[in-house]
């Protein structure tokens, strides 16, 4: 995440209404959420994950993998569900979609990390914006959360071929008892515009090849800048992992820092 996009400058908006919402909810059954193809180039596949927005550990993950760094893993590992990270859907013209989101701390407790391609193509926002946290197998276990706002990085915003900006922020209304999604599933701390992580975790949903976008990964590693605003790490996800997070750190526990951009 280059900049936060409170203080971006200006930065394309969704606003959905709550018939919006409530439509999109509605649209996505069981069926359509298994049929969704990736919101990725399907021409690509990416054996070195870029991610957008390098940022900086804290000084305890600094100390810790130092202390033992544990084994890097570049073959993706199927991993259990992690409550605060699934899967993002939506619509761009007549094609359904999906890439892979976290919910972060948020002081509405309702924000959803995700990457850019994944709600604006073409100028374009994605409509019937949902996510589903804990995603797996077709089972979404904390229901799914409509969409009712995004915002993207102005990089992004003003050239879509910007990967160094390819960064979203979604807000998830509250579901049909009232509740806001950081209350129900947790969230992750997120840096902004800070130095890269040594060593970090990125998860996802990737959908191409061995991958069938139902079940949960994630590669470890240490990430080396390879422009000013992009990391990557050796890691074999591919399409349908966009968007999700890279935390500080061995595992999901840590600070988001970036998210995943297989394009």
């Amino acid at each position: 995440t280059a900049a936060d996009p409170a203080t971006s400058a200006r930065p394309l908006e969704l606003h959905a209404s709550a018939t919006e919402a409530a439509d999109a909810l509605a649209f996505w059954t069981p069926a359509r959420m298994a049929a969704a193809t990736r919101s990725d180039d399907p021409a690509t596949t990416v054996d070195a994950l870029d991610a957008a927005a390098p940022a900086a550990r804290p000084d305890a993950a600094i100390a810790a993998s130092d202390a033992a760094s544990p084994a890097p893993i570049s073959t993706a590992e199927q991993v259990p569900v992690v409550p605060h990270i699934g899967k993002l859907f939506g619509i761009f013209g007549s094609s359904i979609e999906t890439c892979s989101a976290n919910v972060v701390v948020s002081g509405n407790k309702s924000v959803v990390a995700t990457a850019g391609h994944c709600v604006l193509r073409g100028g374009q926002y994605a409509s019937r914006l949902i996510f589903a946290p804990a995603y797996a197998n077709g089972q979404d276990p904390y229901g799914t959360w409509a969409l009712s706002g995004a915002v993207v990085a102005a990089g992004y915003a003003q050239d879509e071929s910007d990967q160094g900006d390819d960064t979203a922020f979604a807000v998830a209304a509250p579901n049909a008892d009232g509740a806001d999604i950081t209350n129900v599933v947790g969230a992750s701390p997120v840096l902004f515009d800070q130095d890269p992580a040594e060593l970090g975790t990125v998860y996802g949903y990737p959908g191409a090849g061995r991958f069938d976008a139902r079940t949960l990964q994630r590669c470890r590693g240490v990430f080396e800048t390879f422009d000013p605003e992009r990391i990557d790490v050796a890691c074999d996800m591919n399409e349908g992992v966009s968007g999700g997070p890279i935390f500080a750190g061995d595992g999901s526990d840590g600070a988001e820092f970036g998210n995943a951009a297989a394009r």
